[in-house]
């Protein structure tokens, strides 16, 4: 395991044993009082009646335990130094012997989180201080999901749902370039959740997130192409790189979640046309399939026995 490992693991212990408190504010230390006269904390009293199972869970032997979170300059977790800023400052990361390595050919491990949505696009203000705090926490991949779930603000599209929308692709710019700079790198997904130009009707109940049938539809391929080409050939003006050619980019995800086979966003049987002709021709799909509904309304998923009929 290697040393940012050992001290996330140890860091994130200690917070959840209680044992990790916020630094103290700047300025003179407090006076100190007297032994004897030394206040016990305040605590919340105990419920009228109420009878603690032993002295351990008793509220009334509870103390304060503040948090500043993320307004807070300083604390006691602080694993910042163990990233290298900026990220792709060594070169592009590739894969090398089975492991990641940077430009230099030096070894590196990915702690990472989600941001989902409308987290893609904060403010500045919000970006700068969440990339310095990610960092902090020993952060170093920040993955950029659903970001083609929709128009503003949820997503990256104008409302024509069909080219990218000036403002947020300015929001996005700001919060990579700020990670970048505090040493993480940006994994930036493509299609995970949107409902395509022209899917409407029934396919789009079916298939509301655009999966499944953007296998085979020539159509809905081409939108993909399209909106590969309009965000990765689009030059950050912050970092003066095109995302295709920018080295804080540690990968792209073409399509998340998708295949051709039964699954839990549904499956190819028995397709409404256009999608129909289409699949079957390219060997996609076959009329006639048992469709296994999901509880949730709209919601069709492969049962064992649809997964079987498939294979035969």
């Amino acid at each position: 395991m290697t040393t940012r490992l050992v001290r996330i693991a140890a860091a994130v212990g200690l917070l959840a044993a209680g044992c990790l408190v916020p630094a103290p504010a700047a300025g003179p230390p407090p006076a100190t009082a007297p032994a004897s006269a030394a206040t016990p904390p305040r605590v919340a009293p105990a419920p009228a009646g109420a009878a603690a199972a032993d002295e351990a869970h008793d509220p009334a032997r509870w103390f304060p335990f503040p948090a500043r979170g993320i307004a807070s300059p300083t604390g006691e977790i602080d694993l910042s130094a163990l990233d290298d800023a900026p990220a792709g400052s060594r070169g592009f990361i590739r894969a090398e012997g089975g492991h990641f390595v940077d430009g230099a050919g030096h070894r590196i491990r990915f702690f990472g989180v989600n941001c989902t949505a409308t987290a893609c696009f904060p403010s500045k203000e919000a970006a700068t201080r969440a990339a310095v705090h990610l960092r902090r926490l020993g952060v170093n991949v920040v993955r950029f999901h659903f970001m083609d779930k929709g128009p503003s603000p949820i997503g990256l599209w104008s409302p024509d749902r069909k080219t990218l929308d000036p403002a947020q692709l300015e929001r996005l710019d700001f919060f990579v370039a700020e990670l970048a700079k505090n040493g993480i790198y940006a994994n930036l997904n493509l299609h995970v959740a949107r409902r395509y130009p022209g899917l409407d009707g029934a396919a789009a109940q079916r298939f509301d997130m655009g999966k499944l049938v953007d296998r085979f539809y020539p159509a809905f391929i081409e939108a993909q192409k399209e909106y590969a080409r309009a965000l990765l050939t689009h030059v950050n003006p912050l970092t003066g790189h095109a995302y295709a050619a920018e080295p804080a980019v540690l990968c792209v995800e073409m399509n998340n979640e998708n295949t051709a086979l039964p699954f839990w966003a549904g499956n190819l049987d028995d397709l409404p046309e256009p999608y129909g002709a289409t699949g079957r021709r390219r060997g996609c799909a076959r009329p006639g399939r048992p469709q296994p509904r999901d509880p949730r309304p709209g919601r069709p998923r492969p049962s064992r026995s649809a997964m079987a009929t498939w294979r035969r």
